[in-house]
């Protein structure tokens, strides 16, 4: 059903049933990869999207192997280019907590802080008798 076809609350109701039983037969994904699935499916029915409203492909895994060799500003620039939810998520799979009503603003801290700062500070408090002792 086209969305041109839902004209009342029982057509949308419809429109959502369909839906549900079509996600819940599909095996379960992360919302990225079902956004692309169904990107591609739209692109071969020749059907084209009204808007480009569509994100950036956003590949949590690629950027969580690739963040380790990043340095903090290469690192900021990259987190200046993704959207607050998908931020929340490479936090996540690197173990880093973000509150959940923080601002795009406050994760990209919380994240560099984590990622950066912190070890920098455990480091320079774990070798600080090496570097102050006499010789």
């Amino acid at each position: 059903m086209a969305t041109n076809d839902i004209r009342t609350s029982y057509d949308l109701a419809d429109a959502l049933e369909g839906a549900v039983k079509a996600l819940r037969a599909a095996p379960e994904l992360p919302i990225y990869d079902l956004n692309r699935i169904l990107a591609s499916a739209r692109n071969q029915k020749g059907d084209t999207p009204k808007h480009n409203a569509t994100p950036a492909k956003f590949k949590p895994e690629e950027l969580s192997r690739r963040f380790a060799g990043l340095g903090r500003d290469a690192a900021a620039a990259e987190l200046k280019s993704l959207k607050t939810d998908a931020i929340r998520q490479l936090a996540a799979d690197l173990g880093i907590r973000i509150p959940s009503k923080a601002t795009k603003a406050e994760a990209t801290r919380v994240f560099l802080a984590h990622a950066f700062d912190i070890p920098a500070g455990q480091e320079l408090i774990r070798t600080f008798d090496r570097r102050h002792s006499s010789p």
